[in-house]
């Protein structure tokens, strides 16, 4: 037996393993079984064989080796104990013990145990259990038993209909394939038969079925026997080479036992010519001749091209008659005219038709379904003629020119021997081609004549394989290789080993011709024409056979070049990385390819990198998934240029991917075979390489040194001068990546006071960040600044941000960093020592050295660049600035503090004044920080010292340094009451119009509403206010008016049952919607999509603005409402406080409801939320406390407040709260301390019914009940 042949089951073996270690349904299948096929001496077999896959599945998921041993013990000593019974269950236990084999590393083990399988229960392996093993690597041994039903079953139908037998004949010559489903009748053929048979018939054709399935199951036992002892011996010979060597054993089928068989006439088998067995890799029957390339070919449905040898042309004297009759193999004839072939063409579905017959079928408007196989056509256009049948048909003729048209041509069945008869050796009339082909091998070395002659000439598959072999033996020790190559390139020979590579089924034979035809195509650019003009499709072909794990394969399909779109359709990335991971040897028996099978994975994995970013991302991510990175990493070593561009360029896409892989890749990668390709590379390969060296640097200090080390080290050139050249001739928004690794490269020694690589490195990034011409370098140069402190996360993220908040007093952000980079090797606590200790020294000493360069030039640069109407360049220049800024006090005064204070500290003001986000607040923070010991930079300071002060308290719950910075600035250790001061701006009556009920600020305008209907606009000018707009179109009184910010809408509600919205122009209000609501509004919250109000009976109706209203809180009357996120709270005229989720409509009760004494309730008269808290006034009947405070995240009493009369309306400041009171006053309080620092007076006795902060906080305005609006001024 051949070693391909073992290999091969081995192959399938190991395949069918992985398949079910890998799939669980494949687990559950075979599970599955054992239900579908009961047995009642199986259940103690069956429990225990549950429970064995039960402890298989908990071992696969084992998170330890130790762990999964034991549960591999425990799951092999289930099923040895669930061996002997019911047959069925035997197998299923066998194939279990084959996935444990697995797991140990014991793949010959492993195969064993899935023969016992199929000897124990054959019908159930080969049908349901194990079918694409039985269908791979069993099925050919046991072709002459299927010769011989085949045979039978005509014979039997002969009987029946002649016509069903040439129909028959034809089908089968060509559509055949060795599977188990090949092996059943033709159900359809067979229910038209069955009304024409006779009992005796029917009973026959059983009878013949029966015993052919338990002569198929008995030779499967034998086959299985056969081949676990041919292991055992091979693997005892491998562990003992000193024993005897046993004769070879060979596996002969028992075709005797078939009952029912009748052996006479025509189907009488020939006479053996020698031992049966296996032989170079393959079966053989002992018959007479060899199989015929038509009958060894398999018509898998893939591409199964119809084609026919030259070895088919017989002798009809066999057949007993006296005259010699050409016989023709069905291969020939058009199977549905029954004629001679004339123009042949071969359609998608690899059926071959007669042109002019399948034209006039298309015509004839069946077009998109084939005639024979039924199968849906995807293109009506024909293809070319089939030219090597097309030669195979003139050659016939030629031979046969006399008598052809007289006498009977045999039509000789696919699946009988081809050569029964033969007397003797073919002659053969050659054609032209022949004539041709054969003229082309005179001239070569005389062994390589005969090989490459057979090749074109021979019938038998098996004496073309063997010519194949022995070419591509000879090819690399032959003298004349140039002629070979002539010979093979033909495009007659080409077909030829096309057609090998589409019917062969034997590895060793596929894998060589791959080998010749990549030779080929890689030296001859004809061939490639001829490839793809006569076989558009083997593309697809040759996907398939790698996918099959035929490794050689990748590299026909580099050559082949397909675009990256090809590529990912059909899905190759992971079947490349097996070849990538393998590395197919090259040895002996294999000649050097042109491109070495790893070499061309990875050159259509970077094809891959060129299409869409869906797909770049897997390449990325499959590589990782697939711990295939060392294997890439070694490319970079490769001898080939391209190659190791290949590579890198996927490593990149790794590191993007997922960037703590550059730490494996720092670990493992070979410097000098990167800097060997730096020099010769092109402008856009230098680029990716030190794109590639950067990203390789960005992980911690000490590795980052080492590394940068290491390349100064290991480059057999002038790192620094090569990259030097390179930024001077490189495109602008490349020159800042170049640059940053220049000038780390430089700063590896102390700085010295001169440095052209440092002054030339920095002089470029300001450069490219003052160009505005060209906004992608202005970017990157301003990305590598920030990546320059040489602080980065496991991910290669820059930590300059995070840590600068952590110098600010905030360090949640850099917490959460880490939290989302689970990976991260870096903890703000646990920094080692050292390792700090290099991070700081490494951060001041390229501080300095940006900041001495032109004495502080980079500050004017970062000034222009804060400037930036840009923000995403204006976010990067301020990250930047701020670090340098923060750091100045730590570095040698050499008179830069100037610099950077006249370039920078303005903008500093001006973005801690006008920023939103605690975050952007806290780093201009840090670098204003830096200027306040100086006495410049503290008379700057000061002259906005309003403005900072009230914002450096809005920062001291989240940051530390904004109390040291009050401290410095005021010289006061905690801000005090004496520094609130209230001024009042203006005092209006409004009488005429009634009481107001309602007051907003939006922008620089005020809105009144009056309890009339009249809604009214103010403007400040100074300390007065004027009236810009009025109007009435509310018909009654205006009880609510809500502004939302995010589309600058105003919204009034009022007791006339309706609610309007308002655009909010310069200096007016214009009414766009009106919504009859059927309800009074007595308190109104609104949000995009909702509106929620008060109406006069029970409840809160919400209001979608395109939908139906629905009440909630429907059991209790609502005296105020606040609408914050989704989330309603309500206050309740029975003291208690409700928050509603819109979203899901369910409620929660924050303050449950409370009555006093002759039962008198305590209504809430009013609600406000903000900064994470909410607060509420009730009113007081036993002097307690009238102002409670919660926390929104858990509703938790924090504080109360006790006013000297109820309060009727809430104003909440950073840092004070304003209590509106029903006397007419306006109690101020520290939220901080939750003392009263002072009180307002409105000079009347009338109750401040509405209040509102206009100014960003900074002026309060308020109406009260009698119609006057008044002002006050916060500082």
């Amino acid at each position: 037996m051949s070693s391909a042949t073992v290999s091969n089951f081995l192959h399938q073996a190991s395949l069918f393993s992985k398949e079910v270690l890998s799939q669980p349904d494949a687990r559950l299948r075979l599970r599955r079984s054992l239900v579908a096929r009961p047995s009642s001496n199986a259940e103690p077999s069956l429990s225990s064989l549950q429970l064995a896959a039960e402890t298989l599945d908990r071992a696969i998921l084992a998170p330890d080796s130790d762990s999964r041993l034991d549960l591999l013990d425990r799951a092999e000593e289930l099923l040895l104990s669930a061996l002997g019974g019911d047959p069925h269950t035997s197998a299923v236990a066998f194939l279990h013990l084959a996935v444990v084999s697995t797991l140990r590393g014991n793949p010959v083990r492993s195969a064993r145990f899935l023969l016992d399988a199929f000897a124990s229960d054959p019908s159930s392996a080969r049908g349901d259990l194990a079918p694409k093993v039985w269908e791979e690597s069993l099925v050919q041994p046991l072709l002459p038993l299927h010769r011989l039903f085949y045979a039978e079953k005509q014979a039997i139908l002969a009987s029946v209909s002649s016509e069903f037998q040439d129909r028959q004949g034809s089908m089968s010559a060509l559509d055949f394939s060795f599977t188990s489903e090949s092996l059943a009748f033709d159900e359809a053929s067979r229910r038209q038969l069955l009304s024409r048979m006779s009992n005796e018939t029917v009973e026959e054709l059983r009878m013949l079925e029966d015993a052919y399935e338990e002569a198929l199951d008995e030779n499967t036992k034998l086959l299985a026997n056969f081949l676990r002892e041919f292991l055992e011996n091979s693997e005892g010979k491998e562990l003992t080479n000193t024993k005897k060597k046993k004769k070879k054993k060979f596996f002969v089928p028992v075709i005797h036992k078939v009952r029912g068989i009748r052996v006479s006439g025509a189907e009488k088998l020939p006479e053996k010519t020698g031992d049966a067995g296996f032989r170079d890799g393959r079966y053989n029957d002992g018959m007479h001749g060899d199989t015929s390339f038509c009958e060894r070919k398999r018509g898998t449905g893939e591409q199964a091209e119809t084609s026919c040898s030259l070895g088919l042309l017989m002798d009809a004297s066999d057949h007993g008659s006296t005259t010699h009759q050409p016989v023709l193999s069905t291969d020939f004839l058009y199977p549905i005219t029954g004629q001679v072939f004339d123009d042949q063409v071969t359609l998608e579905t690899g059926q071959t038709y007669e042109r002019s017959a399948i034209q006039e079928w298309i015509e004839g408007g069946r077009k998109d379904i084939c005639p024979i196989k039924h199968q849906k056509l995807s293109a009506t256009i024909l293809p070319k003629t089939n030219c090597v049948l097309k030669d195979l048909n003139a050659n016939w003729r030629e031979k046969n020119a006399g008598s052809a048209k007289e006498t009977k041509v045999l039509v000789q069945s696919k699946y009988e021997s081809p050569e029964i008869g033969l007397s003797g050796s073919m002659k053969l009339k050659h054609s032209s081609s022949e004539i041709s082909v054969t003229s082309q091998v005179d001239g070569i070395v005389p062994e390589l004549t005969s090989d490459i002659s057979k090749l074109w000439l021979s019938g038998s598959l098996h004496e073309i394989e063997n010519s194949v072999l022995a070419i591509k033996r000879a090819w690399g020790n032959a003298d004349a290789d140039n002629e070979i190559r002539t010979s093979l390139a033909k495009p007659d020979v080409v077909s030829r080993l096309v057609e090998i590579l589409f019917n062969s089924l034997d590895i060793r034979v596929l894998r060589t011709t791959i080998y010749l035809l990549s030779e080929l195509v890689a030296r001859d650019e004809t061939v490639m024409q001829t490839l793809m003009q006569s076989y558009p499709n083997i593309l697809e072909k040759v996907v398939v056979l790698l996918k099959k794990g035929i490794f050689e394969a990748a590299t026909l399909i580099s050559l082949l070049r397909p675009s990256w779109a090809s590529l990912v359709a059909m899905d190759l990335i992971h079947s490349l990385l097996a070849v990538v991971k393998a590395a197919v040897q090259e040895g002996s028996e294999q000649p050097r390819m042109y491109l070495r099978p790893k070499t061309a994975a990875i050159l259509l994995l970077m094809e891959v990198l060129k299409g869409d970013d869906g797909n770049v991302h897997k390449v990325g991510g499959a590589v990782i998934a697939e711990k295939a990175l060392e294997n890439v990493v070694s490319s970079l070593e490769s001898d080939r240029t391209e190659e190791r561009i290949a590579a890198i360029r996927i490593l990149l896409n790794c590191i993007k991917e997922k960037g703590s892989c550059r730490r494996i890749i720092a670990d493992k990668v070979n410097l000098s075979s990167v800097f060997g390709i730096f020099m010769s590379a092109s402008v856009a390969e230098k680029f990716e390489i030190v794109g590639f060296l950067s990203e390789l640097v960005r992980i911690n200090r000490t590795c980052s040194e080492q590394l940068l080390q290491k390349m100064k080290d290991e480059a057999s050139f002038s790192l620094m001068h090569g990259l030097l050249l390179y930024l001077q001739t490189a495109l602008l928004d490349q020159c800042p990546v170049i640059a940053g690794l220049l000038l780390q490269l430089d700063l590896l020694a102390e700085p010295r006071k001169m440095s052209i690589y440092r002054e030339e490195a920095i002089d470029v990034l300001i450069s490219c960040l003052r160009d505005s011409t060209s906004p992608t370098a202005q970017i990157a140069a301003a990305e590598a600044i920030i990546a320059l402190p040489g602080r980065f996360s496991a991910s290669g993220k820059p930590l300059t941000r995070s840590l600068l908040l952590k110098r600010a007093g905030i360090d949640k952000n850099l917490r959460a960093m880490m939290q989302r980079d689970q990976r991260c090797l870096i903890e703000s606590a646990v920094v080692d020592n050292l390792e700090e200790e290099k991070a700081v020294k490494w951060e001041k000493k390229m501080a300095f050295a940006l900041v001495s360069h032109e004495f502080g030039l980079i500050f004017e640069a970062l000034g222009e660049g804060l400037k930036n109407s840009y923000k995403e360049l204006s976010a990067r220049c301020f990250v930047s600035a701020t670090w340098l800024a923060s750091i100045l006090g730590e570095l040698p005064d050499t008179g830069v503090r100037g610099a950077a204070r006249i370039c920078l500290l303005e903008l500093f003001i001006s973005n801690f004044k006008s920023a939103q986000e605690v975050e952007e607040r806290a780093l201009a923070m840090l670098a204003m920080n830096s200027f306040i010991h100086d006495p410049d930079g503290f008379q700057v300071l000061t002259s906005h010292m309003r403005d900072i002060l009230k914002k450096l308290r809005e920062l001291k719950e989240v940051s530390s340094l904004s109390a040291e910075m009050i401290k410095a600035l005021t010289g006061q250790q905690e801000p005090n009451a004496g520094i609130w001061f209230h001024k009042e701006l203006f005092q209006m009556s409004c009488s005429m119009n009634g009481g107001v009920l309602a007051m907003n600020c939006y922008r620089d305008l005020i809105f009144s509403g009056h309890s009339d209907g009249t809604i009214k606009v103010w403007g400040i000018e100074g300390s007065r206010l004027h009236l810009i707009q009025e109007t009435r179109e509310h018909s009654k009184s205006v009880t609510s008016l809500e502004v939302l910010q995010n589309n600058g809408r105003l919204y009034s509600g009022s007791l006339d049952k309706s609610i309007r919205v308002w655009s909010v122009g310069v200096n007016r209000i214009e009414c766009v919607e009106v919504h009859n609501v059927k309800d009074v509004v007595h308190g109104l919250a609104v949000a995009n999509a909702v509106a929620c109000f008060i109406t006069q009976g029970p409840g809160v109706k919400v209001h979608p603005w395109n939908g139906i209203s629905n009440l909630v809180i429907a059991n209790k009357h609502v005296r105020c409402i606040r609408l914050v996120h989704g989330r309603l709270y309500c206050g309740c005229n029975d003291g208690s406080i409700q928050e509603v989720d819109l979203a899901t409509g369910t409620s929660i009760t924050i303050q449950p409801a409370t009555r006093k004494l002759i039962g008198k309730t305590n209504p809430i008269y009013t609600l406000e939320v903000g900064d994470g808290f909410l607060y509420s006034s009730h009113a007081s009947l036993d002097g307690g406390p009238t102002v409670k405070m919660w926390t929104t995240a858990s509703y938790t009493t924090v504080g109360s407040l006790v006013p000297t009369a109820d309060v009727r309306s809430l104003a909440i400041t950073s840092e004070l709260i304003y209590l509106g009171c029903r006397t007419g006053s306006i109690e101020v309080w520290s939220r901080e301390n939750h003392r009263r620092v002072g009180t307002l007076e409105t000079r009347t006795n009338s109750k401040v019914l509405c209040m509102s902060l206009h100014a960003n906080g900074e002026v309060l305005v308020l109406g009260t009940a009698d119609g006057q609006i008044q002002a006050w001024e916060i500082s």
